[in-house]
């Protein structure tokens, strides 16, 4: 970078955008995308990754329009994908053990941004681990791009905090998590909602936001009770609203084996479908159903090649690297695939409070005040 283009950029150090007329905004974005055209080899499967008006943009906004800090910034995340592989990414802990992780894509909001939730009384495992965490989250997140149908650019979470132990919050998984996501998919979420958290959790939060960057932890919200229904009000349609109560209220107590196993239909149509909404299970599921018929049907017109296909059809070999592909074992459900274990529940109702050495082992500060949390991220 010249002397020229590097005071210039140094004059607009750490701008927002409302600090910034719409042509400077432009030239920083021209200046960025000739950095990445003449500095990073182009990904395999996605050439125009790190010159996308899209990519470019979320980069600039996380380092506050200083084009050589988002460039820094670009050039690992650019790496970390051509080491990680995102765009094929399968969860390895899902298929082994269903259920492993509860995040998934379950709808959308208003704006047509992709909706996940999760219940840790769902999940088949007391004990996570970064690795698997960043693993299933890359999956959800590598996903839920592809089934975006408008311009929004960015995710809705819905933490449902009822079955939550101390393990689960270990602050190293948080770091970990918060740091992919960060560097690699800076400015991609909308909202981070947790419900039905316990006091407990205020002081976990309390350690784990300081990895956080503020602006972020600004996206961050812990919903009382009361105002979960005037939130969803806001954020989701109707039927997505219905869908997200009953499915909060069957996890609270007596979780039921239709819920457990979240990836399966519901052996009723009058019952609630833990899968997702009708719209997020018409849109994104019920294709994949029909995907695999016309398959299956051509197999049948072409016995001479039957012994030759692969007795699983959903594949990305198969679907290619822009179709949507929902939780991993509903595409193992999907391909008939899904390993056959015991699915127990590990919550059983009850408030367990964890003991001072527990939370001591995980970073809170025993003398706070659990009842109130600082930062304006409680509504």
């Amino acid at each position: 970078m010249n002397k020229k283009n590097s005071s210039k950029t140094s004059s607009l150090r750490k701008s927002s955008k409302s600090e910034l007329t719409p042509e400077q905004i432009m030239n920083l974005k021209t200046e960025l995308y000739q950095l990445a055209q003449s500095n990073i080899i182009p990904l395999p499967n996605e050439p125009d990754f790190a010159t996308c008006d899209d990519t470019l943009t979320r980069f600039l906004v996380a380092r506050n329009y200083v084009v050589e800090d988002a460039f820094k910034q670009l050039k690992t995340a650019v790496e970390w994908r051509r080491e990680y592989q995102p765009l094929t990414i399968q969860c390895k802990w899902c298929h082994e053990t269903p259920g492993f992780h509860s995040v998934r894509q379950v709808g959308f909001d208003r704006e047509g941004r992709p909706l996940m939730y999760a219940c840790f009384a769902q999940c088949q495992t007391l004990k996570n681990n970064p690795e698997d965490v960043v693993c299933h989250m890359v999956y959800l997140i590598e996903h839920a791009k592809r089934s975006i149908q408008t311009s929004v650019n960015t995710l809705v979470f819905i933490i449902d905090c009822t079955g939550l132990t101390v393990a689960c919050c270990n602050p190293k998984i948080g770091k970990k998590f918060v740091q992919t996501f960060a560097d690699c998919y800076p400015e991609t979420l909308y909202k981070f909602i947790l419900i039905n958290h316990g006091t407990f959790f205020h002081g976990i939060w309390k350690a784990i936001k300081v990895f956080i960057d503020p602006n972020t932890v600004k996206k961050v919200k812990l919903i009382r009770k009361e105002k979960i229904q005037r939130t969803f009000n806001e954020m989701f349609t109707p039927d997505t609203i219905t869908w997200l109560l009953d499915e909060i209220k069957l996890n609270k107590i007596n979780i039921t084996e239709n819920q457990l196993k979240f990836w399966e239909s519901p052996h009723s149509y009058e019952l609630h479908d833990p899968r997702g909404t009708h719209e997020y299970i018409q849109r994104c599921i019920e294709p994949l159903k029909l995907f695999i018929e016309q398959q299956q049907q051509q197999q049948r017109q072409q016995p001479q090649q039957q012994s030759n296909q692969k007795s699983t059809i959903l594949t990305y070999d198969n679907l290619g690297l822009k179709t949507h592909m929902p939780h991993t074992n509903i595409m193992d459900c999907l391909n008939k695939t899904l390993k056959q274990v015991k699915i127990q529940s590990f919550y059983n109702g009850k408030y367990i409070k964890p003991n001072k050495e527990e939370l001591q082992a995980y970073g809170v500060d025993i003398n706070d005040n659990l009842s109130e949390i600082s930062g304006g991220s409680e509504e």
